[in-house]
């Protein structure tokens, strides 16, 4: 391992042609993506939580009724993504997870679907 740093260290000066071979500084997973309030939601996740969570407020929404809306709308968005997705919108205070694949609209989601 320590022929490997060193051959890439090597590579460093040569690309570089510095005398500053202080280490690179590295970015963690949330300084190459922009904050939470800089990304705005797509419009495909607008329309799905409008048209299948608000309107069903204050129902509960399962996957499966979420998948539903998806595949009629002709979105190439699979399970693992919705389910992803919708773990995140909670974890923002947008949805409520109610049980097992089930969630509810919140108050919160008002202002991102505007």
């Amino acid at each position: 391992m320590e022929g490997e740093l060193d051959g890439l260290l090597h590579a460093r000066r040569l690309i570089a042609d510095k005398d500053d071979l202080s280490p690179p500084t590295l970015l963690s997973g949330a300084d190459l993506n922009p904050s939470k309030r800089e990304r705005e939601i797509s419009p495909q996740w607008k329309a799905i939580l409008v048209n299948v969570f608000l309107r069903q407020s204050p129902n509960p929404v399962s996957i499966d009724e979420a998948m539903s809306y998806i595949h009629m709308m002709g979105w190439g968005i699979n399970r693992n993504a919705v389910r992803s997705q919708l773990h995140l919108y909670a974890q923002r205070g947008m949805l409520k997870r109610i049980g097992e694949g089930l969630y509810r609209a919140t108050d919160a989601i008002k202002p991102f679907c505007e």
